[in-house]
Order: structure tokens, then sequence, then C-alpha cells
């Protein structure tokens, strides 16, 4: 059993946000040439074109950053070879959007939809943003605010995930899957449909995302509104595009976002706009109609940000001053603030605007990110690979929150996870490497 404390969560937050800030600050200070071998620098970025959904569009022969989609970057002319403060002065920001090495082609986004003034064939050099704002005073500490609160999704919440609660089982005949499934899927589908809380883990090439929009539609023919996130854009669009494949005529098939997050959105999909984002969640709440959405765990705290944010106003004495050293008792004080945010505010209760929550790429999201759709259902399911990329995290040092939401539950609820264990992308002689280290020799295949 692990004890969940709020207190705790905030102050790993905090430690992390120092950390990236830090590394960030010492890195703009240094050469160029050494922001690129610490893998925090792209030198040299030719603009080309801004394409017709607004993205912006570079020559670049490789990628030496670490950078990954949703990644805040500042350009700046490389020939200014500006470093340290300059960068942040003059730098402007956009969001990485996606390298292909094959076209040699980078792709940018605005920042909050403000435009670049970038001139074609001009090269640019990007380096990495600093964290935009203290979490402490963010989406994420607001979620984190949930487990403290007494509200009932707060409660159940934080017992389980201190496993203090057993997930449920839901006593139902699924519907027939609306494709072929192996032995494995079906087991992961069918314990996904039934048990309150499931656990996916799909290696590479066994047919995690397939199964992901089989599932999404399986829970909508029964009556339910379906949430589908993650972190990067390009796993929804992933997800819902697979949705429109299989089923090409499916209604309410709905992706929250902004016409350069959905470039390669299938026109199956209808595009919820920011401008008509409150109007939807209405529509959510009073129609109750079957749908699949999917939209990023910020989008997906809206409803209950907006709300907050009317209450934080009256309650901004009670938030505490950050200073350069934080006594203990900021935390205390922090904590209660957050608490009482979240009780004082009036909020929708679970269910209001949906009654499953699919969490794709989870082995990347921490719990105060999870925390972030959780309060929308008591319904999940979660699927990634912890033997893939884990969240990437700036901080050194152990913490019981340094592993992602996948790996915390498969570690409480081991019954509740299946693995995928046939691979359709590589042959055996091939798959016998990766089985052999990372799965325990599990895997086979049937490429």
């Amino acid at each position: 059993m692990k004890e969940i404390s709020p207190k705790e969560l905030l102050c790993f937050l905090d430690r992390e946000f120092r950390a990236q800030a830090r590394e960030v600050f010492l890195c703009h200070n240094l050469p160029l040439s050494e922001r690129v071998e610490h893998f925090l620098a792209i030198p040299k970025a030719v603009f080309l074109r801004k394409d017709q959904t607004g993205k912006y569009e570079f020559y670049l022969e490789e990628n030496p950053s670490k950078f990954r989609e949703g990644d805040i970057l500042l350009l700046t002319p490389t020939k200014a070879n500006l470093r340290g403060k300059a960068i942040r002065e003059k730098g402007q920001k956009a969001v990485f959007w996606e390298f292909s090495p094959r076209d040699q082609r980078l792709f940018l986004t605005p920042y909050r939809g403000r435009c670049l003034e970038l001139e074609p064939g001009e090269a640019y050099t990007l380096d990495v943003d600093l964290p935009s704002f203290f979490p402490t005073y963010s989406y994420t500490s607001w979620g984190v605010g949930f487990l403290a609160s007494e509200r009932p999704q707060g409660r159940y919440l934080k017992k389980l995930l201190e496993g203090k609660i057993k997930p449920s089982q839901i006593c139902f005949t699924p519907p027939l899957p609306k494709g072929e499934v192996n032995q494995r899927q079906r087991e992961a589908y069918e314990k996904a449909l039934s048990h309150s809380l499931t656990l996916i883990q799909g290696p590479p090439g066994t047919g995690k995302t397939y199964l992901l929009a089989l599932l999404a539609l399986a829970l909508k023919e029964m009556g339910k509104r379906v949430l589908i996130t993650a972190f990067t854009h390009r796993a929804i669009n992933n997800a819902l595009n697979r949705i429109g494949e299989i089923s090409p005529w499916e209604k309410n098939l709905f992706k929250v976002g902004e016409p350069y997050n959905a470039s390669e959105l299938s026109p199956k999909v209808s595009l919820v706009l920011k401008k008509k984002k409150k109007d939807f969640w209405d529509w959510l709440a009073r129609e109750r109609e079957p749908a699949i959405v999917g939209m990023t765990l910020y989008s997906a705290f809206f409803p209950f940000a907006s709300a907050m944010l009317r209450t934080y106003r009256r309650l901004q004495h009670l938030r505490p001053k950050r200073s350069r050293y934080l006594p203990l008792r900021f935390w205390d004080q922090l904590t209660f603030y957050v608490k009482t945010l979240v009780e004082e505010s009036p909020l929708e209760e679970e269910d209001t605007f949906f009654d499953v929550v699919i969490f794709d790429e989870a082995s990347q999201l921490l719990i105060p990110h999870a925390l972030l759709a959780m309060v929308h259902s008591r319904h999940f399911v979660f699927l990634g690979d912890e033997a893939q990329l884990p969240p990437l995290l700036a901080q050194q040092g152990e913490s019981p929150y340094r592993c992602s939401i996948l790996e915390h539950f498969g570690e409480l609820f081991p019954e509740n996870k299946v693995l995928l264990d046939t691979s359709f992308r590589l042959n055996q002689e091939l798959l016998h490497l990766p089985s052999h280290f990372f799965y325990q020799g599990r895997l086979k295949s049937q490429a």
C-alpha cells in the first residue's frame, strides 16, 4: 500500500520545476556548440514557409536535440549567435511539432496562437525555453488539490491511488469487437469493458492503438461518453483516425484543439475549436449523448479550471507567496489553499461530462498529470509500455512519485494488467532480442 501525500506531491512538482529551470539557465549560458552537446538546442534550421494549417516549416538536416512534441522553444537568428539572457529576451516562442528525417523537415506550431515573425531562407537557432509557470500555481497543483479535499471524487481517487480500494467489476455482457482480435487483445478488451480500472501494456507493433479504437467504439455502443487523452496531440490524432478507419460512418467523433494540432486528423473527426469549447462542454453535460472525444490532459481539466478560476479571485488571500527559499510552513499553506480552492469551487460531479477515460502513452504520465483527466470518471483504461520512454525528469534523487501512473497502478493491481504479446511488425528472429531483455521472453511474432 502506498501513502499518497498531497503536500509531498506539490513539493515534487516544485523540485522538478526548479531542476528544469536550473538546467535551462545553465544551458543558455553555454556556447552554442555545448548547448547542442547537451541535446538542448538545434543549431541551424532554415525557415521555408507557413502552411495553411498555421504550422511553420523548416529545413533541417538532422535533429540533434532531445526535443519532442509539445516542447516550447525559443527561436533566434543563427547569425546573431545569442546566449544567456539574450536568448530569453529576444527569442520567439514556438512549439515543437514534428521532425521528419526522411524529408529533412521540421514543423513548429504557434505558442498560444501567437504568430512568428520569420524571414523565408533565414537560419534560426532553436533553444529550449524556461518552464512557463510555477506548477504550484497551475492546473497540476489544482488537480492535486482534489486528493487533499473532502470531495467524494477526491477521496475516491486518493484511496484508489493508495490501493485502499480495489477496482470494481462491472457486470454486463460486452459487445463483440468491431474487428478481429487475438487472444491477448480479447482478454484486454473484455477486462477493460468489465472492470473499472484496466492496464494494458502494448509493446511496439502489438496493436495497442487498434485495441484502443475497438474499446472506444464498444464503450460508445454501450451508451458511454468516452474521453481519449494523452500528453501529445499526435497520440490522440492517431487514435481518433484509427477509430474512423474501423467505423467510417461513426457519429459524435470529436477532437478538441486548433487546426495546427489537427493537420493529420481525418475529416471523419469533427474539430472543436477553442472559441467553441465552452458550448461543447455544455452540450456534453446537457445532452449526455454517446460520444468519443479526444483532447490533451490540460484541455480535459478545462471545466474544472474555469470554475476554480472564479473562486481563485475570492481566495487569493489564502495563496502563500513564493520566496527564494520556501519555509516548511509554505507547503502546509499551499496544501490548504488548493484543498480549499477545490472544496469551495462550484465543480461538477464526476460523470457529468464523461463516463470513461482512456489514457494513451500512460507510461509517460506522472500521477499529477493523470489526475487532470481522472477527475472526470471512475472507469479508467491505461495503455502504454513501461519498457519504452518513461516520464522525463530533470530532478535527481529518489522519490515515490517519479514513476508513471501505469507503473504505479501496475504495482498495486497486477491482476488488472494485460500484456499484448503478439507483434505484427517484427519476425521472430528480430523480436527475440527485445523480448528477451525487456519482456521476459513473452513476446511472439505474427509478422
